[in-house]
């Protein structure tokens, strides 16, 4: 099947009261010069400095495709649980 990439990396993040699940999709091209899609999931609790991890978890995966200041994502929430994860 052939992918369409728009972005060189995408991140979506579920949020839930007690934890979130973070994707992680990126480009990575091979020694050989063949570019595939890989994919990190990874589960972090609601506790502040879990949350601070998922960020540093998601910069450390992506490296230079994207710095604090210009990470993209998507979020999806019920009710407000996102707002911490926003913060």
């Amino acid at each position: 099947m052939d992918v369409q990439v728009i972005r060189p990396y995408g991140v979506g993040i579920d949020t839930h009261s007690k934890f979130i699940q973070v994707c992680v999709m990126h480009q990575h091209t091979g020694a050989d010069g063949v570019v595939s899609i890989r994919q990190h999931e990874k589960e972090f609790s609601t506790h502040w400095q879990d949350l601070l991890a998922a960020k540093r978890w998601v910069l450390g995966i992506l490296g230079s495709l994207a710095d604090a200041d210009t990470l993209r994502y998507c979020i999806e929430s019920t009710a407000t649980y996102h707002l911490p994860v926003l913060k």
